[in-house]
């Protein structure tokens, strides 16, 4: 990587670890679309901090159009609960499934008032089976799935609590099975997860939904937005706070049980006025930080690397060639 001359990363956090890895002592905090430059005894290298982003009218069209598949169509007819939780993705360890599927028995059987009022949708589609790991890990939650799914007092009207989805759906599809729900993203460790910036743009601002993300989500930091924006939780553990401005980190499948768990009851109990103004805050956000902004500013670095512009911030007296942290 240093034999380039940008490299550039989803978050602050991660450019700030690649700059210590690199030898930078103290790296300097990145907002979003800047880069920090330094010699590293042969060239010139650019880090920074460029979060990618989403075309934001494209997901607002595909959430007003009509369902184009017969297998979302089915999931739509049995999606029918007044409290819908969502998402979709492979069936992958990293992406917080299993304790989120715990949280929402533990929320079945601590608050009987919600039983048959709500669903969940969990994207299960296979991925990796050639690994046993990734084998056993879908076995797992397709165990738990079926173990909420024998309560049949939970059913609302007919169909189960639990919705597993072990096929990729259209895009356009996702999307409109996003409005007015509780997207529930909750990932231990990932990239952007565009998801949650699909989620927000595709909400109806007189009837959002509610967004829940992990630290773990490379979009955390930026959907805060001072703890008016998504609900987020603590990666230490701390129990969440009134204005949700904790981060949730789930390192182990009982830590990440009680943390979703939490944030499931404050989305649900979120009044519909506080859902609309948290999205509102996200969407003018995202409406103005989408891909095109992404696009333009990588299209302005390239063109100051080009002419060898002075960079923005210079590392110097703090590097040392050849440092790695032991």
């Amino acid at each position: 990587m240093t034999e380039c001359d940008a490299v550039n990363f989803q978050t602050n956090e991660t450019a700030r670890r690649f700059m210590t890895y690199m030898g930078i002592k103290n790296p300097p905090q990145l907002d979003a679309y800047t880069e920090a430059r330094f010699d590293t005894g042969e060239r010139e290298l650019s880090i920074g901090h460029y979060p990618i982003s989403i075309d934001t009218q494209d997901i607002k069209r595909k959430a007003s159009g009509k369902l184009v598949s017969a297998a979302a169509q089915e999931i739509a007819e049995k999606l029918t609960a007044p409290i819908k939780f969502t998402n979709f993705e492979r069936a992958d360890y990293s992406k917080g499934i299993e304790p989120r599927l715990l949280a929402y028995e533990r929320l079945l059987q601590n608050h009987p008032e919600y039983a048959g009022q709500t669903q969940i949708v969990i994207g299960a589609e296979p991925t990796r089976n050639d690994i046993e790991e990734y084998r056993h890990y879908a076995e797992r939650i397709r165990e738990i799935a079926a173990r909420i799914n024998e309560h049949k007092e939970w059913y609302h009207n007919g169909n189960p609590p639990v919705i597993l989805v072990y096929k990729q759906l259209p895009h356009a599809d996702l999307i409109k099975l996003l409005p007015d729900t509780i997207c529930t993203v909750t990932p231990y460790r990932d990239g952007m997860n565009l998801v949650s910036k699909e989620f927000v743009a595709a909400q109806d601002p007189n009837k959002s939904g509610v967004l829940i993300l992990s630290s773990g989500a490379g979009s955390a930091a930026e959907l805060t937005m001072g703890g008016e924006g998504a609900v987020v939780y603590d990666p230490d553990g701390r129990k969440l706070n009134s204005a949700g401005t904790g981060w949730v980190n789930p390192r182990t499948p009982d830590e990440g049980t009680e943390y979703i768990y939490r944030a499931m009851i404050e989305a649900i109990q979120m009044p519909q006025s506080e859902r609309n103004r948290r999205c509102a805050r996200m969407q003018a956000h995202l409406d103005t930080h989408d891909i095109g902004l992404w696009s333009r500013k990588h299209a302005e670095l390239l063109g100051n690397l080009a002419r060898n512009n002075e960079p923005d911030m210079r590392i110097g007296p703090d590097f040392e060639p050849g440092l790695r942290p032991s």
